[in-house]
């Protein structure tokens, strides 16, 4: 095997990896983060789920940006081609960023109400 076909398969792996590390944030981002039950005083309470993509709106966009890496590898060569990593690791920590924030329980009702859009009157009771 000569130094090229290790190259082009190693460029190949990457480029699978980057596509699958944009599907699997573009699913993540479709996936519900968080559940407010929150109550009006005037009827039953509201369950409202809140999917990625609405939580950190940045998900998506972010998810692009893998996917235009998967293309940019291709064009790109030497210094370009190390740039272009520092870049993905900096989307990669971007990504990361409001996943490991509602772990960490930083997550608050005025935050869940605000983006759940709920009228003025309602209490957020539960936040999970």
């Amino acid at each position: 095997m000569s130094a090229r076909d290790a190259t082009g398969r190693r460029r190949g792996a990457t480029a699978a990896l980057l596509a699958t590390a944009a599907a699997a944030l573009w699913g993540a981002s479709r996936l519900t983060w968080v559940t407010v039950t929150s109550s009006d005083g005037l009827g039953e309470d509201r369950v409202t789920g809140l999917v990625g993509g609405t939580w950190a709106a940045a998900l998506t966009p972010l998810a692009l940006a893998l996917l235009a890496a998967v293309a940019a590898s291709f064009a790109v060569r030497g210094w370009a081609l190390r740039v272009l990593a520092v870049l993905v690791a900096v989307v990669a920590v971007a990504a990361a960023v409001p996943a490991v924030g509602l772990l960490t329980g930083s997550a608050d009702d005025a935050t869940a109400a605000r983006i759940a859009e709920l009228p003025a009157r309602a209490e957020v009771t539960s936040l999970t």
